[in-house]
């Protein structure tokens, strides 16, 4: 019976790779007719998958996922066979079966959801459909006429919900760059990866740290999901770390952060990326420029919170006997990379369009594994990474449907305008404040909720906020990225972590706070873009390189303060005094206070370096009397 089920579920994640690839780059159907096709396919796909894990259940939950299959597969039906009245008919005057359809289908990605992320964002859809129909008993700006359940369904079950936007653009990026990553792993592009990663770093101070963020960096440049990234690079970077002196709390909490980032790195990022091109309707290109600064500043951050806890530690580099030879790696390995180069010329410098550089980085995978018999495809691994690829949209899908429903809701109640007033009204008109509170809902929003999820409803609500404060579109969306994403990393629920702790075999919540530490410069980065467009490479060459020098000096000095270490430990006094002088350089504050603030920080270490030195030269003469 498993094994069974395993083919069928892989076998309907092959029918959904090459039905994508062909409905998008062969023969278009209908938008409606497509996207509802693949939401079939990915329904069946997640019931599947939770048969199969649940193959010791009783009876009649097998009996009810084999129902919700056949739920989701008569609503695919009639949506197919009458999609054309479906759209005519959406929001207006539906039919009882247009109704019944739509029920059972937002029913079936209600649990699919569940299944697959908590229950968090069926729950918020859950109280947008109640608020949809009972908002007129609400007071103040919260209020709107009401719609009865007739109307709200029909509006949903469109091109306006659940088939809207967000779900079109994980169709035609966010599935094509999952197969890109799928591939890259399958030809021996992930093994090239990570013994890119050992040699590039493994010899620094604390060097297996150094290896699992650069691992974890480069391998975001291929698969944007944070807890993709902790599997494929943390099963080796956390033994690594602990073998190499790294608490379990502290190698999780590395790989968590590190993985992280991979959303906010071009060339690729995450899902949500996709989306906000399309919102923006700029293209790729201008996104990923924009976010190439502030995302290698994340990762500095990283590394340097890193490379102090080595120093104070005083944890050495990798052993050169487990260090793979760089030319054997370069000459064996190289080839496996080179896809990378074939999405990245086409999308950022012809500036093809995601779908077409996506597919073209895939056929490259496929073509260059050739050059050596370990990684040339096959047959079974050709289709096994087609699986994969469908596989790794399921939780995308399941978030996209749902986002599409939130989205819709708060399109036809107005509600977005209304948040909007009350987010300015709360904060007063200032835009720090605004940023805090929209900083806030967002990491709770991230609780349990994938970033995908997050970011459209932050995009819905939030952005719009800072927007009619003067922020530019590009900062506000990207802010409101950053921390959907961030929340990965953020107690009490971390998924990024808490992946991470089930690999080093430790508390998740310790992963969790300890990531919180690692990663917390990171909170920083969102207020620069906002307040200095010049991180995003925006205005004057002088007032870019301003902003980005000062930015990169506070961050060191943030990170000196909160480890507490600077050729030696640091009083209280020391570090209260660096933090606050870091916080001005960070901030817009003009020259001379920029300048004040480093003869500060420079001061303070200076003098905290000679009180370390006295203190040395007082131990070493008590020692000879």
């Amino acid at each position: 019976m498993k094994l069974r089920i395993q083919d069928m579920s892989k076998a309907t994640g092959v029918m959904l790779s090459v039905f994508t690839v062909v409905t998008l780059l062969i023969h278009p159907l209908d938008p409606l007719l497509q996207r509802a096709t693949f939401v079939f396919l990915s329904t069946v796909m997640a019931f599947l998958k939770v048969l199969d894990q649940k193959k010791d259940a009783k009876v009649w939950y097998k009996s009810y996922l084999v129902l919700l299959i056949l739920l989701s597969a008569g609503s695919w039906l009639y949506t197919a066979f009458n999609y054309e009245g479906i759209i005519e008919r959406a929001g207006l005057y539906p039919e009882i079966s247009d109704l019944v359809s739509g029920i059972v289908l937002l029913a079936v990605l209600l649990e699919m959801a569940r299944m697959t992320m908590g229950i968090s964002l069926p729950f918020l859809s859950l109280l947008m459909v109640l608020y949809g129909m009972y908002g007129h008993s609400l007071p103040g700006l919260f209020a709107h006429a009401g719609f009865s359940l007739e109307r709200e369904i029909s509006y949903i079950y469109s091109l306006d919900g659940i088939f809207g936007s967000p779900l079109a653009v994980t169709i035609t990026y966010v599935f094509i760059f999952s197969m890109f990553g799928a591939f890259m792993e399958y030809t021996g592009g992930g093994e090239a990866i990570r013994e890119l990663s050992m040699v590039v770093a493994g010899k620094a101070r604390g060097g297996a740290a150094k290896v699992a963020i650069v691992a974890s960096a480069l391998f975001g440049s291929i698969n944007g999901s944070p807890v993709a990234n902790v599997t494929a690079t943390g099963t080796f970077t956390i033994p690594l770390m602990k073998k190499n002196g790294y608490n379990s709390e502290f190698a999780g909490a590395v790989t968590a952060v590190a993985s992280t980032g991979g959303q906010i790195l071009p060339p690729v990022m995450g899902a949500s990326v996709f989306i906000m091109i399309e919102i923006l309707g700029v293209p790729y290109s201008t996104v990923a420029f924009a976010a190439v600064v502030p995302a290698i500043l994340y990762y500095l951050a990283v590394f340097w919170m890193v490379d102090l806890e080595a120093q104070k530690t005083g944890l050495q580099g990798v052993s050169s006997e487990e260090l793979p030879p760089a030319r054997k790696v370069l000459r064996e390995k190289g080839p496996a990379l080179f896809p990378i180069v074939a999405l990245i010329v086409p999308l950022l410098v012809f500036q093809i369009s995601p779908l077409r550089a996506g597919m073209i980085g895939s056929i490259a995978a496929v073509i260059c594994s050739f050059a050596r018999k370990e990684t040339r495809i096959t047959i079974k691994s050709f289709f096994d990474a087609l699986y994969e690829t469908a596989r790794g949209t399921i939780m995308v899908t399941a978030a996209v449907t749902l986002a599409g429903v939130i989205v819709g809701i708060v399109g036809i109640t107005g509600l977005g305008l209304n948040m909007t007033n009350i987010l300015l009204s709360y904060s007063g008109g200032k835009l720090l404040l605004t940023c805090v509170f929209g900083m806030v809902a967002l990491i709770i929003l991230g609780i349990g909720m994938p970033t995908t999820g997050a970011y459209i409803i932050g995009a819905t609500i939030i952005a719009p906020a800072m927007l009619k404060l003067g922020v530019l579109p590009l900062a506000a969306h990207l802010f409101v990225l950053y921390f959907a994403n961030i929340s990965n990393i953020t107690p009490p629920v971390a998924l990024a972590s808490y992946a991470a702790a089930g690999i080093a075999d430790t508390s998740p919540m310790k992963v969790g706070l300890e990531s919180f530490r690692l990663g917390i410069l990171g909170f920083v980065i969102p207020y620069v873009m906002v307040y200095e467009n010049g991180l995003m490479l925006i205005g004057s060459f002088s007032t870019i390189a301003f902003t980005i020098g000062t930015c990169v000096l506070g961050i060191l000095a943030i990170g000196i303060a909160l480890q507490g270490y600077m050729w030696g430990r640091l009083n209280i006094f020391v570090r209260v005094i660096v933090f606050a002088a870091s916080i001005m350089l960070i901030l817009p504050c003009g020259y001379v206070i920029t300048a004040a603030a480093l003869a500060v920080i420079g001061g303070a270490l200076y003098f905290a370096r000679m009180q370390g030195k006295k203190a040395l030269a007082t131990q070493g003469a008590g020692t000879e009397r």
